[in-house]
């Protein structure tokens, strides 16, 4: 009786993950920035604090504006990984986040303490060429002959 080879399963990298999601006012956070953050509000700072008991993954995705309500918010956003939180003496969060993937918002499935949401991997797409240009491939120049 031949016995069955033990397969290897690997996660769906497209496969919906749910993450805290950080509303973010004043700026974008993009794949491979890592800009500091400072958080005023309760719910930013009780999600921060619960990331980074864990495994320090969140989502931040931009506020639209002005904003009508804690929901109004962007589809597109990026996964990103808390590096550093340092508490300041007023109560307010002094954060380091790094983007690390394109994510976008499915659904919000938590409103409070903080947002959580259902998100799926964005694929980047290359840049379109400029009008009236043909890439071609870069070569040397010719190299003089003696």
């Amino acid at each position: 009786m031949a016995t069955a080879e033990p397969r290897i399963v690997l996660p769906d990298e497209s496969a919906p993950t749910i993450l805290p999601l950080l509303p973010q006012t004043g700026g974008v956070l993009f794949a491979g920035m890592i800009p500091p953050a400072l958080l005023e509000d309760e719910p930013g700072r009780t999600l921060i604090e619960a990331v980074a008991d864990g495994d320090r993954r969140l989502a931040v995705v931009a506020r639209r504006d002005p904003p009508a309500h804690a929901r109004d918010l962007h589809r597109i956003g990026v996964d990103a990984r808390l590096l550093r939180m340092l508490r300041q003496p007023d109560g307010r969060l002094s954060v380091l986040l790094q983007g690390t993937a394109r994510v976008e918002v499915v659904l919000v499935v938590q409103d409070a303490p903080y947002l959580r949401a259902r998100l799926v991997p964005v694929a980047e797409q290359p840049a379109p060429a400029p009008a009236g240009r043909r890439s071609r491939p870069c070569s040397s120049p010719p190299t003089p002959t003696p």
